[in-house]
């Protein structure tokens, strides 16, 4: 952690948090996801390595890019870009609170990225087998 500082939680899931946080060295806003594996099986734990090494092996403009991660108390760190705009998640449920109606053209382009990246993450998988 000595890289890093924590600035602020930006999210919460059922597995962990995820902080806005500073790179000292570089200067640079990044994402921090931590995930509590104190109270977690060894199956977890491989779970949420392997979520990691997966992250660093996908370079694709429509996934978020991993920088780092590290273990510290108990804890898996996985540092990723920080994306200024949000998540998609973020976007539907503020188009949900506000009841904005999503135009055709802003859904297929969404729907477009995702099967990109999908394909991506399905290239790879053959690659592995």
């Amino acid at each position: 952690m000595d890289k890093y500082e924590m600035l602020q939680q930006i999210g919460k899931g059922t597995y962990g948090e995820v902080f806005l946080a500073l790179h000292k060295f570089k200067n640079q806003q990044v994402a921090i996801k931590q995930l509590d594996l104190r109270q977690k099986s060894q199956k977890d734990v491989q779970s949420a390595t392997l979520e990691a090494q997966l992250l660093a092996e996908f370079t694709h403009t429509n996934i978020v890019s991993y920088v780092d991660s590290f273990f510290a108390n108990g804890f898996l760190n996985i540092v990723m870009e920080h994306c200024e705009n949000g998540t998609l998640d973020k976007k539907l449920n503020e188009c949900k609170h506000y009841q904005h109606r999503l135009s055709e053209e802003q859904i297929g382009e969404w729907f477009a990225q995702l099967c990109q990246a999908l394909e991506v993450r399905t290239e790879h998988e053959r690659i592995e087998h």
